[in-house]
């Protein structure tokens, strides 16, 4: 998605590859179609004065991101829901803190930055998430996810399943790593309307059947350019990435499948139409790219669910994407003339 002025770079939704787990532990349902990133100390941005009546659910992790010269409040899902309030969209997260300063933190600033915090959990024994990030020469991060968590635990109460009816529900992997978090996860999929899920092939956390079931159903899927051969070889698809994707959609019935490629940009296949169109790799300099890929899903979602082109859609998340690189931490305040600039 971005090519790089001073620095190579990693586009921004693969910055997970990196990601290292610091303890490991011990499918989805299928749903058919039918951080603050500013340091603790800034002030956090007004919420949308408009949102969009679609609702959406984001669940799994919050945490804190320490960097080497700050400490950001994130997690990629959190990210995500973050961005889709700026974009305009009826967002709330799903997730659970410990019942710690940290915990209180994280929701002090989510409600600052005028996101709902309804189905974020309290849990009285495990901390809130905490993640040492590492920027190596060029800023891509990679990341020392502390165990055990707070987000561990998500439990699948009726508040969320309340919610999750008729609703937008965005997913990754790694909260799924342990099982009552993979339950509230997969009965959220199973109450919602649509489901968007973010294919994160992270060791030691490679399942097959978790990818599987995530993908089953799912209204929109992104995977990056490393991860789709991986798909291919799983689910019996072959030929270049368009065919790969377009046997994905029809495999699993998925709407769109979006593959970011690195510094080469991103395409997205419609199944609506047939169509497989193509974005650019965008020009930045990088300042670190946590959270990038992050916004480039949210805002991709947004287009989509709005009514946008699938053309246009790629063409603005990869925008965003490119621009939230050029800042620090995962969730700037948006500034539409500098996203605007960046978009091909």
């Amino acid at each position: 998605m971005l090519a790089c002025r001073r620095h190579s770079l990693v586009v921004p939704p693969r910055i997970a590859r990196s990601r290292r787990i610091h303890t490991p532990t011990a499918g989805f349902g299928s749903s058919r179609r039918a951080s603050s990133s500013s340091p603790i100390c800034v002030n956090a941005a007004k919420a949308p004065s408009s949102p969009s009546p679609c609702s959406v659910l984001c669940i799994g992790e919050v945490l804190f991101d320490a960097l080497p010269d700050a400490i950001f409040l994130g997690g990629a899902p959190l990210n995500g829901a973050l961005h889709m309030h700026q974009l305009g969209l009826n967002v709330a997260m799903v997730s659970r803190v410990g019942d710690d300063e940290l915990g209180r933190e994280v929701i002090k600033r989510m409600k600052a930055r005028g996101l709902n915090t309804d189905l974020v959990q309290v849990d009285k024994t495990n901390p809130t998430g905490f993640v040492r990030v590492s920027l190596d020469d060029d800023g891509v991060a990679s990341y020392d996810i502390v165990k055990p968590s707070a987000w561990d635990e998500i439990e699948a109460t009726n508040e969320l399943l309340d919610a999750a009816k008729g609703a937008v529900v965005c997913h990754g992997s790694l909260a799924a790593r342990s099982p009552t978090s993979r339950k509230a996860i997969e009965a959220a999929c199973k109450a919602a309307d649509k489901r968007v899920f973010d294919v994160n092939l992270r060791a030691p956390y490679v399942d097959e059947d978790f990818v599987r079931s995530g993908c089953d159903g799912a209204w929109l899927l992104k995977v990056n350019d490393d991860e789709l051969p991986q798909l291919a070889q799983w689910f019996d698809a072959t030929g270049d990435e368009q065919a790969v994707a377009r046997a994905l959609s029809e495999r699993f019935g998925i709407d769109y499948v979006v593959v970011t490629r690195g510094g080469n940009g991103a395409a997205l296949f419609s199944s609506n139409d047939s169509t497989w169109v193509e974005t650019p790799g965008v020009q930045v300099t990088v300042a670190d790219t946590v959270g990038s890929g992050d916004a480039f899903l949210a805002c991709l979602l947004s287009k989509l669910l709005t009514g946008a082109s699938a053309a246009d859609a790629v063409a603005d998340a990869n925008a965003l994407g490119a621009w939230v690189a050029t800042q620090r931490g995962a969730t700037p305040v948006h500034d539409t003339a500098a996203i605007a600039a960046l978009r091909l």
